[in-house]
């Protein structure tokens, strides 16, 4: 077992692990770091529809993972709670799994693993064999999910499964995935192989990433959101001269906004139509096909979907 690593770091609560992972770039934060907030990309599915898919969850923008570095912010998994403790019950059994079908045992593991020549590169595994990396995933399945056996994953844990063999120099990473869909609940597993180009990328992005964590300076900001945190209260009697390129945005928003009126005032007028129309009815069909409803919430309120 040949590896990139030669720091194990052991921790003894979730606090102290908590801690030291945010001394430095983990799994969890790769697909940040890399710049997959916002990414989209589009595919053809079974009935030869073209349609866009996003990552499997949130991705955090590299603004709030380097708050997060810094110690300025505080994550909270208040939010996803449940989702979290679900995943870590289901973890074991997800990893049993694994040495049943390969019959092979997992090693013991580390907390924290650190890159020797980078340790700012972090790694905490679910699991590891002598020459196998091992990520248990749970959830529900998208056409992001390839077929069984097959190294399609969504590009997140893909990236994941990049990073964690940056940090330790393996391979290969299996990724055990029970997921769950109209057809049931079943396992799934795939394979994911060092991409040495990927790696050359990652040690570029992050280094520059780290780099901007430890002098203090915070990285291009990616939406609204991150600007509205960066910059919350405006200096009184301040100004700022446009550029060339503000005014032409200016010019655009003012444009857009005028076609966004218009475009409301539209909706608006179909809607009362049809809503006259339909009267008290909820569903509208054509030909014995469903096109639209208008039903009541348990509110009260009546709320219409397209089909």
């Amino acid at each position: 077992m040949t590896t990139n690593n030669d720091i194990w770091l052991e921790t003894s609560t979730r606090e102290e692990w908590l801690e030291v992972r945010r001394m430095g770039i983990g799994g969890s934060d790769a697909a940040s770091v890399m710049g997959l907030t916002g990414y989209e990309e589009t595919y053809v599915d079974s009935q030869g529809e073209t349609r866009t898919t996003k990552p499997y969850g949130y991705i955090q923008t590299p603004f709030f993972t380097w708050l997060e570095k810094r110690g300025e912010i505080v994550k909270t998994f208040d939010e996803n709670r449940i989702e979290i403790e679900l995943g870590t019950t289901m973890e074991p059994r997800i990893l049993r799994e694994f040495e049943m079908r390969t019959g092979e045992k997992l090693l013991p593991k580390p907390s924290i693993l650190r890159h020797k020549t980078y340790p700012f590169i972090q790694a905490s595994l679910d699991g590891w064999t002598r020459d196998t990396i091992v990520e248990a995933k749970w959830g529900r399945w998208t056409p992001k999910w390839g077929d069984d056996g097959s190294d399609v994953v969504p590009l997140n844990y893909w990236m994941q499964g990049q990073h964690y063999m940056l940090a330790t120099g393996y391979r290969r990473v299996v990724i055990i995935a029970l997921l769950y869909s109209s057809e049931g609940l079943g396992f799934r597993t795939y394979n994911i192989f060092a991409d040495d180009e990927w790696h050359e990328a990652c040690i570029e992005r992050y280094s520059a990433f780290w780099d901007a964590v430890t002098t203090g300076t915070p990285p291009a900001l990616f939406n609204l959101n991150d600007l509205n945190y960066r910059f919350p209260v405006a200096r009184p009697l301040s100004k700022i001269e446009a550029t060339e390129p503000i005014l032409d945005a200016l010019t655009d928003l003012r444009r857009l906004k005028i076609q966004q009126s218009e475009i409301e005032a539209s909706i608006t007028e179909r809607k009362t139509d049809i809503f006259q129309f339909m009267e008290d009815n909820e569903a509208l069909t054509y030909n014995g096909t469903l096109l639209a409803t208008y039903k009541n919430t348990r509110r009260g309120n009546r709320v219409f979907n397209i089909k």
